[in-house]
């Protein structure tokens, strides 16, 4: 009697706490769940009950609707391991969006390294054109041709002319390494 009185008490106390007492008669899926979560966890039915519906009120995406059969635990599973590929999905759209800022700042970060690359192209290619064309070549031709060629070229015949005097040493030494490669 002692402990039935003691387990009375204790389901008052929890109807004043605003606990519900049901009475449950469970399907045998339900019942092997119980079962399982009760030996694993070491919960007791009233525990391993409460804390399913309080996790099924948590997580509305897991319930049915009224027609459709309830979720099976695979069904649980692929829904998590969804939503964890979209997460990751996502997570490496922001990497790859962070990595392609960072190459844009980079390139636009290194005008230098691009004037460098221009100067180096264009000696070159006046150096291939006087070598095919002749050192007494025309500046003017050479202008030209480097316009036509889309070369990064100085924006006037003037400035491309002292590029020229100034880099002339440099062709002549490419000129010359151009000529020993093709003997």
């Amino acid at each position: 009697m002692n402990g039935k009185a003691r387990a009375t008490r204790w389901r008052e106390r929890q109807v004043a706490d605003g606990g519900k007492p049901i009475g449950v008669t469970l399907t045998a899926q339900a019942a092997q769940a119980l079962e399982s979560l009760q030996s694993v966890r070491r919960w007791s039915q009233r525990e391993a009950i409460s804390l399913a519906l309080e996790f099924a009120a948590g997580h509305p995406e897991f319930l049915s609707t009224r027609n459709a059969p309830p979720l099976s635990m695979d069904a649980c599973e692929f829904d998590s391991t969804s939503r964890r590929i979209e997460d990751l999905e996502q997570r490496i759209e922001q990497v790859e969006a962070m990595l392609a800022r960072k190459k844009e700042e980079e390139q636009q970060a290194d005008p230098e390294n691009d004037a460098r690359e221009a100067k180096a192209a264009l000696i070159a290619f006046t150096a291939k054109q006087m070598l095919e064309h002749g050192e007494r070549m025309s500046r003017v031709q050479l202008y030209g041709l480097a316009r036509q060629h889309n070369m990064p070229v100085p924006p006037t015949q003037h400035e491309y002319n002292v590029f020229i005097s100034y880099h002339m040493d440099m062709i002549r030494d490419m000129m010359r390494r151009l000529r020993e490669r093709t003997h």
